[in-house]
């Protein structure tokens, strides 16, 4: 079984890593899995960069005048969603070699600037499908906060519920109309990366005929995720060997509004309120030279750290890692940080609920109840004290729902059943 991904980068961002997760679990199990991207991080056989050489780039020169082209007449559209916004205008040239190709199955990943909409609804061959985000069944939004019965994704983008916090023209409703037009007789074989994201999908008048299953990101627990000792981690990276740390970041910094960077500092003020004292912070992805001087506690940045397996160290430096995000499709680093033992503190909310059992390996916290994330932070730093270890149900949970065996075999049976239609 030859299996095609489709993605633009190696192992950059969240999306970016869990499809090359998915493409190394599959290997594993025999799958002759290649990646087709447009930017090629590494060397590596198997994957194949579409910009290469000169023509190749000039072809990604030529790309964005014509994108930036296509794009100005959206600039009339004004929105308070800060999430990305991709129209799926993105014609790369490479429709006609996914079609020519040998592979049995064409696997797309995030590549809403890989192929257009239309295109996508052209390829020819058998289709896997990993939503990473929301934004196949959103108009050109990645994510929307709205998940109530009445969220456009779930009734459709009509022409009367464009939502308040959008003015001038409704192109998120011109961007899912298309895809209802380009996709209605194509068969989408779909995993999500979470259960929500799947119900999610269900709900969509996109996709609620289609085949979809929720298969987390798989995680290499042994040799890249796994615990260290704690006190070695800590002199690694110069944090101080006798407080209780508690640890967030993102690739990009957790100081955004989807991270949730404002919340976590709030929590933090609460817990310095209590008069604690044996508690820092400290933050990864963040430049080198940012301070964090006006947050309530000492604040370690360790900067952006592009080593997984230093990634994974750093896990295990700390005593408790919280992504406050307000939402996410999976959340990778509650995941990559129960691979190290290491309990995680999150929302009770979108895909981090099936990373995270409730005061079994970290806390679900209230949304968006900055009070209740300190109180989960909190319990979980002081367990230790109290007999209850949280870290050897976390590493057993990450070892149960998280190995390449795990989601491989998964994705074989998605392949399996895409092949038979």
């Amino acid at each position: 079984m030859k299996v095609l991904h489709i993605i633009p980068d190696v192992n950059a961002g969240g999306a970016s890593k869990g499809a090359y997760r998915i493409h190394k679990a599959v290997q594993k199990l025999g799958v002759d899995s290649h990646l087709l991207v447009l930017k090629k991080n590494f060397e590596e056989a198997k994957i194949e960069n579409v910009n290469a050489g000169l023509l190749g780039w000039l072809g990604r020169k030529l790309y964005k005048e014509i994108n930036r082209g296509l794009n100005k007449p959206f600039a009339q559209f004004k929105t308070e969603n800060q999430a990305l916004h991709s129209y799926g205008l993105a014609r790369r040239g490479i429709l006609q070699k996914i079609n020519q190709s040998d592979a049995d199955i064409v696997h797309l990943h995030w590549v809403s600037n890989m192929l257009s909409i239309e295109e996508i609804g052209k390829i020819t061959k058998p289709i896997a499908w990993t939503f990473h985000d929301m934004w196949p069944l959103c108009g050109a939004e990645h994510y929307v906060m709205d998940d109530s019965p009445n969220a456009r994704f779930r009734v459709g983008y009509l022409v009367n519920n464009q939502p308040a916090y959008e003015t001038g023209p409704d192109f998120n409703r011109f961007t899912w109309e298309r895809k209802l037009a380009a996709w209605s007789n194509t068969t989408f074989h779909i995993a999500t990366c979470s259960q929500w994201l799947a119900d999610c999908a269900s709900a969509s008048p996109l996709f609620q005929h289609g085949s979809i299953r929720a298969i987390n990101y798989p995680l290499d627990v042994e040799t890249t995720f796994f615990p260290s000792p704690k006190i070695q981690a800590r002199s690694e990276f110069g944090l101080p060997p006798d407080k209780k740390i508690i640890l967030a970041g993102a690739i990009d910094s957790v100081n955004s509004h989807y991270k949730g960077g404002d919340l976590l500092k709030q929590a933090v003020i609460h817990i310095a309120n209590t008069g604690r004292t044996d508690i820092v912070v400290a933050l990864f992805g963040e430049k080198a030279e940012t301070q964090f001087t006006d947050w309530a506690l000492p604040v370690f940045n360790v900067g952006r750290i592009f080593d997984e397996k230093l990634l994974g160290k750093l896990y295990s430096a700390a005593d408790v890692v919280v992504m406050p995000s307000r939402q996410e499709a999976f959340g990778q680093v509650a995941s990559e940080a129960q691979a190290c033992g290491t309990p995680a503190v999150v929302f009770n909310k979108s895909g981090p609920i099936d990373i995270v059992a409730h005061k079994q390996t970290g806390y679900l916290a209230t949304p968006f109840d900055t009070q209740d994330l300190a109180q989960g932070i909190t319990w979980v730093l002081d367990q230790e004290n109290l007999g209850n270890s949280l870290s050897l149900p976390s590493r057993q949970r990450a070892l149960t729902l998280f190995s390449p065996q795990v989601a491989g075999e998964k994705y074989l049976a998605l392949y399996r059943a895409a092949l038979s239609g």
